[in-house]
């Protein structure tokens, strides 16, 4: 679930992460601004990894996934978490009353802003769906399925904000 990884290896990756954004130049106001957050986030995260302790705090994790594009695995992974493992260790644990499934999400600028799913899992029922994707290069939509995944966010969404869910995943209450 969890394993070691040297702040130096961290650090590196962080960099190349920033080399890799750092050769595409800004086309908007928007990702120029994006791009000087992701210095100063890189900045202060090489500049602090030396006194942080082994386990990364959820803000270091959710700032790097956000400031890189990175999904929440590939950023737990770069700090040496398997959530694949978690998430299989939580299963055994407790037999799937804390499972609920798993959707990814683009953020849509056409209309305003929104999130749109492109991904939904559910290991209670052993299902992995991908809407859409990028197979040999080549952009694939499958239109129903996308559908059903934007019927399930929706209903999904409503039932979270019922129990209250919404309150507690502000940034504030995630980011302290």
């Amino acid at each position: 679930m969890y394993s070691f990884v040297p702040r130096e290896e961290i650090a590196d990756a962080l960099i190349h992460l920033r080399g890799l954004f750092r050769e595409i130049p800004p086309s908007n106001e928007k990702e120029h601004r994006a791009r000087e957050k992701r210095e100063i986030v890189t900045k202060n995260l090489l500049s602090n990894l030396s006194r942080t302790k082994d386990h990364p705090t959820l803000h270091a994790v959710l700032e790097v996934a956000d400031a890189f594009s990175l999904t929440l695995d590939g950023a737990h992974r770069l700090f040496g978490y398997e959530l694949e493992r978690i998430r299989e260790f939580d299963l055994k644990l407790n037999s799937g009353r804390t499972h609920d499934p798993e959707m990814c999400f683009e953020l849509g600028l056409a209309g305003g802003e929104c999130l749109d799913p492109f991904y939904w899992r559910n290991d209670y029922v052993a299902v992995e769906q991908w809407s859409r994707n990028i197979i040999r290069d080549q952009y694939v939509c499958l239109v129903q399925l996308h559908e059903q995944h934007v019927r399930f966010a929706k209903t999904w969404d409503a039932n979270l904000a019922l129990q209250g869910f919404a309150e507690a995943f502000t940034d504030k209450s995630i980011r302290g």
